[in-house]
């Protein structure tokens, strides 16, 4: 029995160490895509506003850049205000709480990750004086926190939209798997954050969750 016992064990901790590369890499596209989008908005912002003033006016130059960041500014706030206020900060201190035992399972939804991603890059592109930072740490732990669900229902104003079922991910469907997965992704969303993978093991098992499964 010991014998048999073994390589499943070493099969189960190989995967659990694929699957953790697998978030980490996934995180990091997350990242990149936010970030080259601020990138981006920023630069044609920063190109519009130069060609108005060379070729017309400063006033219009002023104009555009006023009307460019407050709209994009009330795109961020739009969604956060009227569909879901789990996005209302940089996730942080959510993330704290949970991963200390709170239960706060609202701010680890999909419609959570979505307008995260949507209100960080319009907000951040508007000019206010706030980074992606925190958001990208709240957007890590809710993708890892997606990929401990065996299976998962998404609805819509009580519809069901999409129905994933995903045995694979069933492996770590228990709560200490569920927490120390969250760890993880709040480490890797820090480290895609400051470009310091160091730093993000050094935040999840100091910081964030002194308590979570060191082995990780």
């Amino acid at each position: 029995q010991s014998s048999q016992s073994r390589p499943r064990k070493e099969w189960r901790r190989m995967y659990r160490i694929a699957v953790t590369m697998a978030t980490g890499m996934l995180i990091g596209i997350v990242a990149f895509l936010v970030t080259a989008s601020i990138s981006a908005l920023t630069q044609f912002r920063s190109d519009t506003a130069r060609d108005l003033y060379q070729h017309r006016s400063p006033e219009a130059s002023l104009s555009f850049l006023f009307l460019w960041n407050l709209g994009l500014a009330l795109l961020a706030a739009f969604p956060v205000v009227f569909y879901t206020q789990g996005a209302k900060g940089s996730g942080i201190p959510e993330c704290k709480a949970y991963l200390n035992g709170v239960n706060l399972s609202y701010f680890l939804r999909l419609r959570c990750f979505l307008v995260t991603i949507f209100s960080t890059i319009c907000a951040v592109s508007s000019g206010l004086p706030i980074g992606p930072e925190g958001p990208l740490v709240h957007l890590g732990a809710i993708v890892c926190s997606a990929l401990t669900f065996g299976k998962k229902v998404i609805t819509f104003r009580g519809k069901t939209l999409l129905t994933i079922d995903c045995a694979m991910f069933r492996e770590f469907k228990d709560d200490s798997d569920r927490r120390d997965r969250v760890a993880l992704g709040v480490g890797g969303g820090f480290a895609a954050a400051v470009w310091a993978p160091g730093g993000g093991g050094g935040v999840a098992l100091g910081e964030v969750a002194p308590s979570i499964e060191h082995r990780l």
